[in-house]
């Protein structure tokens, strides 16, 4: 169920204000209800995987934790395979079954992707970091099966995270806050920021985008160059917007999830904008194949070769994070490309290769190429095709093109506009005001400062922003489900 629907709202509605009249004894039991009707809105088959899963990991982390090597390494071993099975089922048995197809051989077999359970990657890895946690004696085993599968279930962060630890998350829930009017304020401060950046901001962006993407041989230059900025800020505001809903709908029961963003387009460098992106992916890639692979290489050269220990890591970490995302080619060399960035930039540092000047104007610069890097590798993300990706690349310097065709698409899109070149300037300014509320969230902290704010002008604020929300979703022609549900 998409936060941006009517169904979430009627539910949100009803069910958080009976959160606080249920005893407190009952409100994980309550919770966890909240959570299944959440979930089971998408089908109930995607409710009874998340079931079985959550049982396996549960009886498998109880067992383990007594139990005496090498049986404990044995249990963890079936529990990554279950996991790990269940995932690259899912989301890579369509690419087997193609393969096999095209073979042309009697036994014809069938697609999963219609199946693809909503948010499989981001409960399966938070499972995988309790269960590696209760094996290395970080965590002890949850003997709650509710509170246990309240934290694999939690619906606000269930479809596309931000990835919670047992360590973070489990503890709050053992011990839910009261009603509290500071943090319903800043919950809903938090979900009215995180539909802002969704509807006004990415769904409007994502018209363009869309158009562009879906047909771009109509396209060349000045076109197909705005739609990759668009592009950029469109994935940005949208999986933020969704970061920033979650974390407000989770404040209200008391919970406080991950920072998943901390102004990824304000990094310096390509590994900086990792740390700054989806940072509860990054922190556990880093933990669970990062270092683990840095280690296993460096053993293997018997540490003869640690910048080319380093350098392999990037390129397949990287390369698996792309995979990750889809067994497609696009995704797999938009990980490799990052994954060059950063070889490319750890043989800089080591050469002491300084190619921008340190001072303010240098800093920007340097800023506004790690941007390009950024964005030229989303249009591998996007693009449906290499043949899309190859002809984007190659057309979208063509400035000397002209083509109308644009005006005339968008038109039928935009038509409450006389001028489809205030609706450009309008997508331009909603790019600025996104950096701009970055710049305020690195200096002051966005939802601290308005709360700072005259009591006048912080209901301005409030009002402007659901008006523009209201006006957005009356004209945008459809809405459009977060862009990371499908991973």
């Amino acid at each position: 169920m998409s936060f941006v629907s009517l169904e979430f709202f009627v539910l949100f509605s009803v069910t958080v204000p009976l959160y606080f009249m249920v005893p407190s004894k009952l409100r994980i039991a309550y919770l966890l209800v909240i959570s299944c009707v959440f979930y089971s809105v998408g089908s109930i088959s995607y409710l009874l995987l998340l079931f079985l899963s959550t049982t396996v990991d549960y009886f498998l982390a109880r067992v383990m934790a007594p139990a005496q090597e090498p049986r404990r390494r044995t249990y963890l071993i079936l529990s990554l395979a279950v996991n790990l099975g269940t995932l690259g089922a899912f989301k890579y048995f369509d690419f087997f079954a193609r393969s096999v197809n095209s073979l042309h051989l009697p036994v014809i077999i069938g697609e999963l992707s219609w199946l693809m359970p909503i948010g499989l990657s981001f409960y399966t890895f938070a499972k995988i970091g309790y269960i590696v946690d209760v094996y290395r004696g970080r965590q002890k085993p949850e003997e709650n099966f509710a509170l246990f599968a309240a934290f694999v279930s939690f619906f606000p962060n269930l479809a596309a995270g931000p990835i919670e630890r047992a360590g973070h998350l489990i503890p709050q829930l053992r011990s839910l806050k009261s009603f509290d009017e500071n943090r319903l304020t800043h919950s809903l401060m938090l979900i009215l920021l995180g539909l802002f950046k969704k509807v006004v901001i990415a769904d409007h962006l994502a018209i363009y985008v869309n158009q562009v993407f879906n047909q771009p041989y109509q396209y060349s230059g000045l076109v197909l160059l705005t739609a990759v900025i668009f592009l950029s800020f469109q994935i940005y505001t949208d999986f933020s917007g969704y970061t920033d809903i979650a974390r407000g709908i989770a404040l209200l029961f008391g919970i406080e999830l991950f920072q998943n963003f901390r102004q990824p387009y304000f990094a310096l460098t390509v590994q900086d904008f990792w740390r700054r992106w989806h940072m509860s992916l990054t922190n556990w890639i880093r933990e669970f194949l990062f270092f683990p692979l840095a280690r296993f290489l460096l053993k293997a050269t018997n540490r003869r070769y640690p910048r080319v220990a380093e350098a392999s890591t990037y390129l397949i970490v990287m390369t698996l994070i792309g995979l990750w995302h889809g067994a497609n080619w696009t995704f797999v060399i938009w990980g490799m490309l990052h994954g060059l960035y950063m070889v490319i930039e750890t043989l800089s540092n080591m050469l002491h290769i300084r190619v921008f000047p340190t001072h303010r104007w240098g800093m920007i610069a340097k800023g506004v190429f790690v941007f390009s890097l950024v964005s030229f590798a989303w249009i591998f993300f996007r693009a449906n095709s290499l043949s899309d990706v190859g002809y984007i690349v190659s057309h979208m310097f063509h400035f000397a093109a002209q083509d109308d065709s644009l005006r005339q698409s968008f038109q039928i899109y935009l038509s409450r506009f006389n001028s489809i070149e205030l609706e450009i300037l309008v997508c331009f300014g909603l790019i600025l005001g996104t950096m701009v509320l970055d710049w305020i969230e690195s200096k002051w902290g966005l939802v601290a400062l308005i709360q700072r704010t005259p009591l006048l002008v912080r209901w301005a604020i409030y009002y402007t922003a659901i008006v523009s929300i209201y006006l957005a979703m009356s004209s945008v022609t459809s809405s459009q489900q977060f862009i990371y549900f499908q991973f």
